[in-house]
């Protein structure tokens, strides 16, 4: 009975190294590997099925919107701090500072995708310098702002809509999907704000 015991318990010993993925044990009990079809169990067996399924790399679409969503975040931060400290409309300096932080959330979950992907974005150079504000007469500031605001906003919602059901990398088509209502969010407000 002792010998039926271990030799049961050496079976299931090497079945459940064989799932946790030594190789040795795969070879002799081949029976004990995982199934293809079955959800990976950790996050470096996720990391390599999404590899394989070309959703865990960065197409030339998806380097496109990386590249673009930075820009128009940059963008967003820059004028929103400037409103944050100078803007005369206690609600408009609320939700500067409120996008100003929603945007570097996201650029730095942007730069860490691009980062996990092999694309080195710090040699980027600013295409387009963010508006300068300091001009603007403090009076009109809150106005100038609202309007770029919704302005913006409008074009980021697109891009982010599009890379929600069109990107080929998964963290980025999520990324886009959570983050396009914020943008919504940020725009409704600042037309409501304008008027």
């Amino acid at each position: 009975m002792k010998f039926v015991s271990l030799a049961f318990a050496s079976v299931v010993s090497a079945h459940l190294l064989a799932a946790q993925g030594d190789p040795t044990s795969q070879e002799k009990f081949p029976s004990a590997q995982r199934d293809r079809n079955s959800p990976p169990r950790t996050q470096a067996e996720a990391s390599a099925s999404l590899r394989a399924s070309g959703r865990g790399t960065l197409s030339s679409r998806d380097i496109k919107f990386l590249k673009d969503a930075l820009r128009m975040g940059r963008r967003q931060v820059a004028l929103s701090q400037d409103v944050a400290q100078r803007g005369r409309n206690p609600q408009v300096q609320v939700l500067a500072e409120s996008i100003a932080k929603d945007h570097e959330a996201t650029d730095d979950t942007l730069k860490a995708i691009a980062k996990k992907n092999g694309l080195d974005l710090t040699s980027e150079k600013e295409e387009q310098a963010p508006p300068d504000l300091s001009q603007t007469p403090v009076e009109r500031l809150d106005d100038v702002y609202l309007e770029a605001t919704a302005a913006d906003a409008k074009e980021e919602i697109a891009e982010f809509d599009l890379a929600s059901i069109g990107a080929d990398n998964i963290e980025l088509e999520e990324l886009a999907r959570r983050f396009a209502p914020t943008l919504r969010m940020h725009r409704e407000r600042a037309q409501t704000l304008k008027k």
